[in-house]
């Protein structure tokens, strides 16, 4: 399979670029002024992502020290997360949503599906599936802009 591509780099590249491009089929990431349901699209997205390529991005990242050439291959997922970060600053900006940098609150609201597929594959845990919406309702209310008293 490798020699199709030429080299492992190329092999992941290709996998992650379908990744991409089935994210953004999907609908990706966009904003309708509905902050729980366009954050809830996101997170099953991701959610799905992560099933069907959950090992890949731990993989490619731990061996980015050793392989250079692997570098440019981090730049899909990161592309995912540039554009969720835009849907969360957006929200910030209109106000729905407390201002913090779009980074960390991509991290907040990602991150936790990422532990815990690593949770499964590598520790070997039996963990049941995220509950998309309640996640979500626990990340918008915690970061909901506040009513003036």
């Amino acid at each position: 399979m490798v020699s199709k591509f030429g080299n492992k780099a190329n092999l992941l590249r290709e996998a992650m670029l379908r990744e991409l491009s089935a994210f953004e089929e999907a609908g990706g990431a966009h904003h309708t002024g509905d902050v729980q349901a366009d954050l809830e699209h996101i997170v099953a997205l991701y959610q799905g992502l992560l099933e069907r390529r959950g090992r890949m991005v731990p993989t490619i990242l731990s061996e980015l020290p050793r392989r250079p050439e692997l570098r440019d291959v981090v730049d899909v997922p990161q592309r995912v997360t540039g554009s969720v970060a835009v849907i969360l600053a957006r929200y910030q900006h209109e106000g729905v949503l407390e201002p913090e940098p779009p980074l960390q609150a991509v991290a907040s609201l990602l991150a936790p599906l990422m532990v815990l597929q690593v949770m499964q594959h590598v520790q070997g845990l039996e963990i049941p599936r995220l509950d998309v919406e309640a996640h979500v309702r626990r990340f918008v209310r915690g970061r909901a802009v506040s009513a003036p008293a």
